[in-house]
């Protein structure tokens, strides 16, 4: 293993420089220096500007506020955007250093420039290099990232910095027989030159549903996916502001009209032929559409979801609107409105082979065809059970930096504006940084000042998470996944069901350990301390390696998860089936949408309402059953959290306690009036800013240096 013992420029007392706490990369065991990077190439980074005030603190006076109040988007802008002084401090340091200012947003918090591998070195005093491991190339540096220290208290975080922290998918492919894969070969501008190239990215990491080579026997494939082409929807460039990412045009398939739901011949209960063609179903294998799991959960049925908006985060992902067109009639449903809003630079690509992957395709292929299962997934998972809600999909490109902090930034001042947002990635806590994990889940906070609700997958590997150190072997250290860990953060664990007679006769925690190492994830946090929700439960302990660390436990609560009793899933005209955790986030998600709407209000952080209805006959508690570690137990688990929902239960458990609080936000800032006054508010808060930042000859509404979608 290869270091540099020194960053290019000292840190002491005496030194212009302070590091930023928090910024040094993670790096791997068997990590492998390959040299420099490329001092000419070039990279988008964004520098995080500090709000005006704190995020909010977690205690339970506080948790109940957050629960009762709802900022509009004016409000939020002017609590927790950044002062004009800061702002002007961190343009003005980027101007010194020979960057080129693409978007400096005082709302948002964000500068975003563009710069070299050199100027990069110098402005923040470390030295970028090129690095090698078991999972991958990447870009990074030793050491922590360092600013002037005028500006030590005003910038929080430097994202683009490196590739290391980039969060894969809920992922599991180590848990199944390995296919050796040869290098992409793509043309040198298939990606943005302000985004690596393949070889220096990390490799999607991807689930076993995906690439699930073997079933319990060893022999033959359980649940390999088929591969989702590109939307039909199409990117329209901005909007007349010229800064606002202009949607992708509206799904709207061809069959949408009068007809009712109920009149089609189908529904939840219909099994979908199967031809030569499909992912066959193993023996003992119960598939379920998610309209029929919500049956079986007992959702509102007077509820779906309209009004609402359903936020999902995608990693590059594309959609087959066909496969929406019939997934959804099959089950008697009328599709839901589906939008993509494209955030930063997009790269066109192909369609991927029709699946399952075998050798012959390579890392990208993979990557790509990992990103339209997950995206797929979700939206048949969410629009199944909230049909009338819409559908955003923030879309990334999957090599963005900082992900959450990007899409979550994006998601905040949508025009969209999502009551709820669906996560179905995520990293062991490990392998991450610490600062940006606390810059995120600094946002993941400010959103529930919003009135949004975020879901994330707890992960799929049991207690162990994933680890660079434990690549190919078989973890045993507990970690936990961010963003699940975050506790604004709603962690989503998953339960394996079993059914007769239209109803569920048993339901224990997902462990497919023994099998393909496949379990919910769950444990006790080593970043975030035990929030005050958490404060009457018993958290259990943790190994003699780990500190006596107070943290925060997860998931909070859980749905069906396992391959064993998954989801159909249709992609590219080809059925299969799916699972994981990364179903039951969204499948939270569009029930929260559904008391939403049954509400009139956002319910928006949660977690102090549904902790106080544990125990009750809103939750089927969940005691059977373990991850690897942790058990289930009665109560509250590191398995399964609090259980699974009764959804008309928990619905009137909801009403109730939101009885006895005032209703501050009857509909949250979502309201076509809200919408209306709101928008020509920010036009104006755009016009003033741009009329501020003229003087330094840029504009905070000028075409970035990479090229939108259009």
């Amino acid at each position: 293993m290869t270091t540099s013992d020194e960053p290019p420029n000292s840190t002491d007392a005496e030194s212009d420089w302070v590091p930023l706490e928090g910024s040094a990369v993670p790096m791997p065991q068997d990590v492998r220096e390959l040299g420099d990077a490329d001092p000419n190439r070039s990279l988008v980074i964004t520098i995080y500007v500090r709000p005006r005030t704190d995020a909010p603190s977690l205690s339970e006076d506080r948790a109940q506020t957050l629960t009762d109040e709802v900022l509009s988007l004016e409000q939020f802008e002017e609590q927790f955007g950044s002062s004009d002084e800061d702002m002007d401090a961190v343009v003005e340091f980027c101007q010194d250093v020979g960057f080129d200012l693409i978007e400096p947003y005082a709302g948002r918090c964000v500068v975003h420039a563009q710069g070299t591998v050199a100027q990069c070195s110098e402005a923040f005093q470390v030295t970028l290099k090129r690095f090698d491991c078991r999972r991958g190339k990447f870009f990074g540096h030793h050491g922590e990232v360092c600013v002037p220290r005028a500006l030590g208290g005003i910038i929080e975080a430097v994202g683009g910095l490196d590739s290391i922290g980039n969060l894969g998918r809920i992922r599991i492919e180590e848990n199944i027989k390995e296919i050796e894969l040869d290098e992409p070969d793509l043309p040198p501008d298939a990606l943005p030159a302000a985004w690596p190239e393949p070889d220096d990215a990390p490799p999607d990491l991807v689930r076993s549903e995906m690439l699930a080579w073997v079933d319990p026997s060893g022999i033959s494939p359980v649940a390999s996916q088929s591969v989702s082409v590109d939307s039909d929807a199409t990117m329209t460039g901005t909007e007349e502001d010229g800064e606002t990412p202009r949607v992708c045009a509206e799904v709207r398939p061809k069959y949408r009209s009068e007809e009712k739901a109920g009149d089609d011949p189908f529904g939840p209960d219909y099994a979908p032929p199967r031809s030569s063609n499909d992912e066959p179903i193993p023996p003992g294998y119960h598939i379920y559409f998610p309209s029929k799991i919500a049956r079986l959960y007992d959702f509102p049925e007077q509820f779906d979801g309209s009004g609402e908006t359903i936020g999902i985060i995608s990693l590059g992902g594309q959609f087959h609107s066909s496969d929406m067109d019939t997934y959804f009639r099959l089950q008697g449903i009328q599709p839901p409105e589906i939008v993509v809003e494209p955030i930063g630079p997009q790269y066109p690509r192909a369609a991927s082979p029709p699946g399952p992957p075998d050798k012959t395709w390579n890392a990208q292929q993979i990557a790509e065809y990992a990103n339209d299962l997950e995206l797929t997934l979700d939206l048949q998972v969410a629009g199944s059970i909230a049909p009338g809600a819409k559908l955003v999909v923030f879309r990334l490109h999957p090599n963005a930096r900082q992900p959450y902090l990007t899409a979550l930034t994006h998601a905040l001042h949508s025009r969209n504006r999502p009551s709820v947002v669906s996560i179905s990635y995520g990293s062991a806590e490990a392998t991450l940084a610490s600062r940006p994990m606390q810059l995120a889940n600094a946002l993941f906070a400010r959103a529930s000042l919003m009135g949004i609700t975020i879901c994330a997958a707890s992960g799929d590997a049991g207690s162990a998470s994933r680890d660079f150190d434990v690549i190919r072997t078989r973890p045993t250290s507990p970690h936990v996944n961010f963003p699940a860990s975050s506790p604004y953060v709603l962690a989503c664990g998953g339960t394996e069901i079993e059914t007769a007679d239209g109803k569920i006769v048993r339901e224990y925690a997902w462990n497919d350990l023994d099998q393909c190492r496949l379990a919910t994830a769950g444990g006790r946090s080593q970043e975030f301390e035990r929030p005050g929700y958490q404060s009457k439960i018993q958290l259990p302990g943790m190994p003699s390696q780990h500190n006596d660390f107070d943290g925060r436990g997860l998931p909070d609560v859980a749905a069906n998860a396992s391959l064993a009793s998954g989801y159909h899933t249709l992609l590219a005209g080809r059925w299969d089936y799916s699972g994981g955790t990364s179903a039951a986030a969204p499948l939270w998600a569009a029930l929260i949408a559904r008391i939403n709407q049954g509400l009139g209000r956002r319910v928006g952080f949660i977690h102090p309402i549904l902790y106080g209805l544990a125990g009750t006959d809103a939750f089927r508690d969940i005691t059977e059953g373990s991850n690897g570690y942790f058990k289930s137990g009665i109560g509250w688990d590191a398995c399964t959290g609090h259980g699974v929902p009764v959804g008309r239960a928990l619905f009137e458990g909801v009403k109730k306690e939101l009885a006895k609080r005032p209703d501050r936000n009857p509909k949250g800032p979502s309201t076509e009036t809200t919408d209306i006054a709101e928008q020509a508010q920010q036009s104006a808060r755009l016009a003033q800013q741009a009329a501020h930042f003229a003087q330094f000859a840029i504009s905070p509404l000028s075409p970035p240096k990479w090229q939108w979608p259009s």
